[in-house]
This record gives structure tokens, C-alpha cells and sequence, in this order.
């Protein structure tokens, strides 16, 4: 168990790295990630999501999977109501608090979350835990997009900003956009074309690298003591990876005891537990806005998850 979990922390760390070590050995220059970002939120976010959904959604499924579906309707919501409320003793100034609600709410589900599942609990709960976080994944790329890439003037959201302007940049964006054609895809009563899969699955293979590239690209650009001192990346990890799964693995416990299905207890704690992903950088530098305090709390909470995720799934797997 330890050894998978830190297998899956130090492949992104070394990517992470490997960016790092590329704008301190002047390889790189710093400002070349804000076209990494632009490329990944235009084109490797919204082909992952149309691989990732066309491949694993279906009416059938919906059928089968409806109550799982449902459930994490539910847990996504209230994940984002609990983020909105926390995330303001952190910061009130409109990017950074995106990138506070973003870590408590969101997790890194499919470079991190994915594979854990599928190699402690095996393939039948991995395809219950996707579909779990089906609502997650469409939350992140519209609800996400829209609080990481919120302009701010004189310390305020821009007056500029109205609710056709919030619709448009959450049910628009180029992720959700992404979504609403993987969603269609794979609702399709035919099959979709072997050869676009051919196409596309390479551009969403890169994804995940290309991300934590970019995180240690942005984290090169910051002093080097300062990504060990922000009080508040230490908070907001230990917040996100001990005492909201500490809470959510007691409920989901005592649940189990009136009835409420393995497979969504499990996908409850996995979906709270996970270090934050990494969008808190790619949306925010893709639209021009600084992403070093994201970075940072991003890199604090991958050396947490070190500890906390190992712990967390051992006690799932002896107890649940």
C-alpha cells in the first residue's frame, strides 16, 4: 500500500522537478508557461475530457451506475458549499480565494485518485468510483474554471462580470466545452470512430505531464525558501488532507452501519482525500493571472499526501 502511494506521489514530484530544474538551469525561460497553459487549457483539457468521458459513459451505464451518479451529485455539492464557506478565513481577495476553493473542493481524481482505487480495490470499484466522480469532473471544468480565472480590479471582481458572462465562462469554457462533447459521445446510441480515439488519446496522454511541468516551471519563478514558508499552503493541506477525509471517513463509517453501499463510502473518502490537482496553475496562468501561491500550495500538498493518503487507504482497506 505505501509503496503504490508513493510510487504515484514521486512521478509528479519528479515532473514537478523536472520543470523546476529547467528554469534554474536557464533551459527554459520562466514566461514560456504561459503558453504551456493556454496549450493545455485549449487543447489537452477538453480532449481528456472528450477521451476520458466518450469512453466510460453510455445510457447503459447511466441505467446501471444512476445511484452512484446521483450520490456524487450530492457529495460534489456539498464538497463545494464546505470550500466556498472555508475558503474565506483564507483569503478574501477573489484569486486567491479561487485557489483556496479549489483545493479544498477538488481533488487530483485521475492521475492520482484513479490509479489508487484500481490497485487497492481493484477494477469493479475503479469503474463505481469514475462514475461517482462524474459529477466532480464536470464540476471542476466549468464551477473550477470560473473561480480560477476570475479577473480582479481595485481588489473586486470586475463590475463587468454579469450572470451571462458567469454562464458563459463556467458552461463554455474550453474544459466544459471538452465535457459537453464527451458527454455527447458517449451518449451516442453508435459507436464513435476507432480512428478518432486514434487521434485524440495522444494530445489527452499529455496532459498530466505537461501539468506538473508546468507547476515547477511557476515555482521556479518564486524564491526558493518561500515554497516551504506560506502558513497558509501548510493550512489549507492539512485541512484538505487530514481533517476533512477524517470527517468524511467517520460519517461514511457509521453510514455503512445503516446501509449505505461500500462502493460509495469508499468513493466518498477517496473523492475528500485527494492532494489538490492541478488546475489551481493551469487555468489562472492560461488567462494571464499569477498562479505562484496555487503552485506552492500545490507542491506543500503533495508532500503531504505522502503520509496522509498511505494512512487513509490502509484504514479504508482494513475497515471498510
Amino acid at each position: 500500500m505505501f509503496l503504490i502511494t508513493l510510487r504515484q506521489v514521486a512521478i509528479l514530484l519528479f515532473y514537478i522537478l523536472c520543470g523546476f530544474t529547467l528554469v534554474k538551469a536557464r533551459i527554459l525561460k520562466r514566461d514560456v508557461s504561459r503558453g504551456l497553459a493556454v496549450l493545455m487549457t485549449y487543447l489537452f483539457c477538453p480532449v481528456y475530457a472528450v477521451v476520458s468521458l466518450s469512453e466510460n459513459l453510455s445510457i447503459e451505464k447511466i441505467e446501471r451506475y444512476l445511484s452512484l451518479i446521483l450520490s456524487g451529485t450530492v457529495f460534489t455539492v456539498l464538497l463545494i458549499l464546505l470550500a466556498v464557506w472555508l475558503s474565506g478565513y483564507f483569503s478574501k481577495q477573489p484569486t486567491e480565494n479561487g485557489i483556496y476553493r479549489y483545493m479544498i473542493a477538488f481533488g487530483n481524481l485521475s492521475y492520482f485518485g484513479y490509479p489508487l482505487v484500481d490497485a487497492v480495490f481493484g477494477g469493479e470499484i475503479l469503474a463505481d468510483f469514475m462514475m461517482f466522480a462524474l459529477p466532480v469532473n464536470v464540476a471542476l471544468s466549468s464551477y473550477g474554471y470560473f473561480i480560477l480565472t476570475r479577473r480582479v480590479e481595485k481588489g473586486e471582481c470586475s463590475p463587468r462580470m454579469d450572470v451571462k458572462d458567469i454562464l458563459k465562462r463556467s458552461l463554455l469554457s474550453p474544459p466544459m466545452i471538452g465535457t459537453w462533447i464527451g458527454i455527447l459521445l458517449g451518449l451516442l446510441p453508435i459507436a464513435s470512430p476507432s480512428v478518432l480515439y486514434d487521434f485524440l488519446s495522444p494530445a489527452a496522454g499529455c496532459l498530466s505531464v505537461a501539468a506538473m511541468l508546468l507547476v515547477g516551471i511557476v515555482l521556479a519563478g518564486a524564491e526558493t525558501k518561500s515554497l516551504f514558508l506560506s502558513v497558509k499552503a501548510y493550512l489549507v493541506a492539512l485541512l484538505k488532507l487530514v481533517l476533512i477525509p477524517s470527517v468524511i471517513f467517520a460519517v461514511a463509517f457509521l453510514l455503512l452501519k445503516i446501509g449505505l453501499p461500500r462502493e460509495i463510502a469508499i468513493a466518498m473518502i477517496v473523492t475528500a482525500a485527494l492532494p489538490s490537482g492541478m488546475n489551481v496553475v493551469v487555468y489562472p496562468e492560461s488567462v494571464g493571472l499569477d498562479s505562484t501561491e496555487g503552485a506552492r500550495a500545490c507542491f506543500v500538498s503533495y508532500i503531504l499526501a505522502l503520509i496522509t493518503v498511505p494512512l487513509l487507504f490502509s484504514l479504508m482497506a482494513a475497515l471498510i
